[in-house]
């Protein structure tokens, strides 16, 4: 047991000399004297040996008299002796560590010397006061909690008012002296010069140890040493970043701070740092704040910057970049924060690139939206022959959907490599693709029309790859904010896909319709699945057809021909052959409600409709058809000169006006119970060739709307098609009194020819203007019928309330207008009557059962 062998005992003895008996003061007195005798030994050796090991009989005799005078005397006495306890250990401070480094500062020694001998006190003095305490255990035992309870002023455990002393007489007192040699320290070791570690580790831990027993142990430490190492830090790392940041790009600048950070991690790692470790994090903070938060924003928007890093998939840059920004919080967020903005750019650019080029052409369409490929056009073909990827032919909105799907297949490979699939940047990716996606209305028309070519037969790619690069387009789907609008295209187009059976695989189809409806929900996908259903019925009503016409036919000698919106027809001036009829029956709740078009049935064609409908009917009694030329196409035997036959493929509409130059057909017309049209088209038959006809004559035979037949009939007058027709005069405007014949010097090298529906752009405007409309008829569907069911569950609600919720439930099919669901709540309210105001608050709606 090692302990000061002082005056301590001696004067407490004195000042009870009075109480206690002669006995006990000749003790006292021996005592004395025996200390009186060490202390003039611990002066005669200069105090080279302060402190001396007790035997355990010391020991004990020392703890016995501590424990006498506790017991045996009054609380006055036990006051007195904690105070000469706190002077015996100031007395200790005073003569052993302040008087020691006095004279080293006197005689003014260098600071590593200093430094030295002031870490090597501590743990002295630490020794000297474990043995007091031990000495004094009955009082720190009994007296100190009990005065601690009573709140008794200055009064604290033996150990705490020990290293609060310790700390006013001695670490006060030489701190700016230790704490100036321990920042140059630091400072040297970041410039790799060499340092004594061990010397530089015992000062700091001076500091933390001293006020390890305060309530805030670190107290001493942050305020003394860990603000000053701090603001040199600031100032150093600040200096360098300005320095590398006008030197190098990201990706080197990057290198360089991982290898500082490291350096300053190595520094308060456990068994060769000397920083303590409670301190790594403001540390780390401090210098992460310098050579990273401060200049990012520089570094990130240079033309060396993050751009070049994402553009380029610089992945262990990347990487680099995320694993050092989040150190600390919000330090990925500037980075989210550019790559969003980023993003945003290339995709509006793309945007902007190609629906500026595209919007007065036809690109938006399907080339064979309604008859024939376009991929038969010589000229489109010679480029699909040479390998090339479809979106060759399907024009330049496609190809921004294409180069849309590259960018986000790009963004998505790197948020999953660079960035370790952290949410906050897959969420800055759908963020962006959002921001520039829904800014044009036209994307959800383009995203359809790609998917559309995609599933056609005429698709070069192959089965895998088509399927990847449809799940690439639902990513898409799931951006766009007015998703119905999509669906009303796509319907479409799955409309053509079916009708004229060019749709690639029955499996892929199917499996791009479970996938929407994951997204979309059941009703619409619903329609979908229905109109593969329907095709599948017409093909088994086709057969049941062919066997009652063939059980008509054994019963009755007479036969009928047929006609249907795919047929074979051979066209001569005398006759016309049997029509082959394939007719498929669409149900109207399920098929795209597009407008029925108005229409003269040919003369060919009634005989083998009216058998169908015969047959139908009595099949499925109670049900109505409807036939629609519109949506059918045709192969039409032509005979353009002696000798020159071809069969065109051509929609049902131009097999109608190629049908009108049959002299046949144009006879029978003019014979028609419509007299008004009889007596027109026979006077203009008298003015004019045989076998010319004028576009007046076309409209009046077929009965079908300029606005939809001209676009069929400029395709059979165009150079695209081989001009089946010759127009006078000719150029591109059409007017009803321009005149049309059969193109006698028609040549091919091919027997069947397909004929390409060339786009009409106002046409398709119109088209888009009706899908629009329909599409608004849907949403007031679905915004009333949420109105009412929400109020039918809530009874009453509140105006604010009704309309948020409106919004929340119809917002995953498109974005509502509000000012569009406030006036579907009149309309409720006022005509319809299923809601009612409050008599007292206007705010407030009841539901009418």
């Amino acid at each position: 047991m090692c302990v000061n062998k002082c005056s301590k005992i001696n004067s407490a003895d004195n000042d009870s000399s009075g109480a206690r008996n002669n006995d006990e003061n000749n003790k006292q007195n021996t005592n004395n004297n025996n200390n009186n005798t060490n202390n003039n030994n611990n002066k005669q050796n200069n105090n080279k040996k302060e402190m001396v090991m007790l035997s355990a009989k010391e020991f004990t005799q020392l703890y016995q008299l501590v424990y006498e005078m506790m017991t045996d005397f009054g609380v006055q006495m036990k006051g007195e002796t904690y105070r000469r306890y706190l002077k015996e250990i100031q007395r200790f401070v005073q003569q052993s560590v302040v008087a020691r480094l006095d004279e080293l500062v006197a005689r003014k020694v260098d600071a590593e010397r200093f430094c030295r001998e002031f870490s090597a006190m501590w743990p002295r003095f630490k020794t000297f006061v474990k043995g007091m305490v031990n000495v004094f255990g009955y009082l720190e035992r009994y007296f100190i909690p009990k005065q601690i309870e009573r709140h008794a002023p200055g009064v604290r455990k033996l150990k705490d008012k020990a290293y609060a002393v310790y700390r006013v007489l001695v670490v006060n007192k030489y701190a700016p002296t230790v704490v100036d040699y321990v920042v140059e320290q630091v400072r040297a070791d970041r410039h790799d010069e060499d340092i004594d570690k061990d010397t530089v580790q015992r000062c700091i831990e001076v500091f933390m140890q001293v006020g390890e027993l305060e309530e805030n142990a670190l107290e001493v430490y942050q305020k003394l040493l860990e603000k000053p190492l701090l603001e040199m830090t600031t100032l150093h790392y600040a200096r360098v970043a300005t320095s590398w940041v006008d030197k190098h790009g990201l990706a080197d600048y990057l290198k360089l701070a991982e290898v500082a950070i490291g350096k300053e991690t190595a520094m308060s790692s456990t068994g060769t740092g000397y920083v303590p470790q409670e301190s790594q994090s403001v540390l780390l903070k401090c210098v992460w704040t310098q050579l990273l938060l401060e200049p990012l924003e520089q570094l990130i928007t240079k033309e060396s910057g993050l751009a070049l890093l994402l553009t380029t998939r610089r992945i262990d840059d990347l990487k680099r970049l995320h694993t050092m920004c989040q150190m600390f919080e919000g330090g990925l967020e500037p980075v989210r924060e550019h790559v969003i903005k980023h993003v945003r750019s290339l995709g509006a650019s793309i945007l902007t690139k190609h629906l500026t080029t595209s919007s007065s052409s036809s690109s938006t369409e399907p080339p064979q939206s309604k008859a024939g490929s376009s991929d038969n056009v010589k000229k489109n073909k010679k480029k699909n022959d040479k390998g090339d990827d479809e979106m060759v032919s399907i024009g330049s909105g496609s190809s921004m959907v294409q180069q849309v799907i590259e960018l986000h297949q790009h963004y998505q490979e790197v948020i999953r490599a660079a960035f370790k699939k952290d949410v906050a940047f897959q969420s800055a990716l759908t963020l962006a693709f959002r921001s520039f996606l829904n800014e044009r209305s036209a994307v959800h028309r383009h995203l359809a029309v790609y998917a559309h070519h995609l599933l056609r037969k005429t698709s070069k790619l192959a089965l895998d790859r088509t399927e990847q690069m449809l799940d690439q387009i639902l990513f898409l789907y799931e951006y766009i904010d007015d998703k119905d609008l999509f669906d009303v295209t796509y319907q479409t187009l799955l409309a053509d896909r079916l009708l004229h059976d060019s749709f690639r695989s029955e499996h892929v189809e199917k499996a791009v319709i479970g996938k929407l409806r994951a997204r979309s929900g059941y009703a619409w996908t619903n329609k979908l699945q229905g109109m593969f259903t329907d095709v599948k019925v017409s093909k088994e009503l086709m057969d049941a057809f062919s066997k009652w016409k063939e059980d008509a036919s054994s019963s009755s000698s007479s036969s009928s021909s047929s006609s249907s919106s795919s047929s074979s027809l051979t066209s001569s001036s005398s006759a016309y052959s049997a029509v082959k009829l394939d007719v498929t029956m669409c149900t109207s709740a399920y098929w795209p409600s597009v407008k029925s078009m108005p229409f003269h049935m040919p003369t060919e064609l009634v005989a083998p409709t009216e058998q169908y409908v015969q047959f139908y009917v009595g099949h499925r009694p109670g049900h109505k058809v409807q036939w629609r030329m519109d949506f059918g196409q045709a192969d039409v035997d032509v005979v353009f000169a002696p000798g020159v036959r071809k069969t065109l493929v051509v929609s049902t509409l131009q097999m109608m006006v190629l049908l009108a130059f049959n002299n046949e057909t144009i006879n029978s017309s003019n014979n028609d119970s419509n007299n008004n049209n009889s007596s027109s088209s026979a006077e203009r038959s008298s003015k004019r060739p045989s076998g010319v006809l004028s576009f007046g004559d076309m409209l009046t035979i077929t009965g079908v709307p300029e606005a939809e037949l001209a676009n069929h009939v400029m395709s059979l007058a165009h150079p695209a098609s081989g001009k089946v027709l010759l127009k006078k005069p000719n150029n591109a405007s059409l007017a009803r009194g321009h005149l049309f014949r059969l193109n006698a010097k028609f040549t091919s090298k091919r027997n069947r020819i397909p004929i390409p529906l060339l786009d009409v752009v106002k046409h398709q405007h119109a088209k888009a203007k009706e899908e629009r409309a329909t599409v608004m008829i849907q949403r007031r569907h679905i915004v009333d019928t949420r109105i009412v069911r929400i109020m039918k569950t809530r009874k009453t609600l509140d105006h604010n309330s009704l309309l948020t919720e409106v919004i929340d439930q119809v917002r995953a099919r498109f974005k509502p207008d509000v000012r569009f669901v406030v006036k579907r709540i009149q309309h409720h309210v006022g005509e319809e009557e299923f809601l009612r105001r409050d008599n007292n608050d206007r705010k407030l709606y009841h539901y009418i059962a």
